[in-house]
């Protein structure tokens, strides 16, 4: 799967920067969409399906999610997502996003990373690669997305 620090983004400068900073929860979504469903992402693709997220006010234009139930439904994924604690283990019908927080020291502030989980808190897949917030925060909520 495309990271979202992938060259493709390049392509257009001001969504390769938001790609690369915040673009962690809404990459882990289309990760999911392409598992459920099988349906083919480039970032081109993604790229075009931003912008008619965008439109539809289902995500805001630093790509922070409003609505990701909604854009779950776009690709016929049907589900109710709810916050819970991080030591919560998927039900079946359930798959999560596990929300890190890490400080950044060059910074002096927090920052969040979102991943996908296998279900029992394990990533599966870091949309950043390898992110310094993984390997150095803390998991400290997830989002469950229960499939209806």
């Amino acid at each position: 799967m495309i990271l979202q620090t992938d060259i493709g983004f390049y392509s257009v400068s001001d969504n390769q920067i938001r790609y690369h900073k915040w673009g962690c929860y809404m990459m882990v979504i289309f990760w999911f969409i392409v598992m459920k469903t099988k349906y083919s992402l480039d970032t081109h693709r993604i790229e075009r399906f931003t912008k008619v997220f965008e439109t539809e006010d289902l995500i805001k234009s630093d790509l922070y999610v409003n609505n990701p139930d909604k854009v779950y439904r776009h690709f016929g994924v049907n589900v109710v997502t709810r916050k819970e604690n991080p030591y919560y283990t998927c039900a079946e019908g359930e798959f999560e996003t596990l929300v890190f927080k890490a400080y950044n020291n060059l910074k002096g502030k927090y920052w969040y990373h979102r991943v996908a989980g296998s279900g029992k808190g394990i990533v599966t897949y870091d949309p950043y690669g390898y992110s310094k917030a993984v390997k150095y925060g803390k998991l400290i909520s997830k989002r469950i997305h229960k499939e209806i």
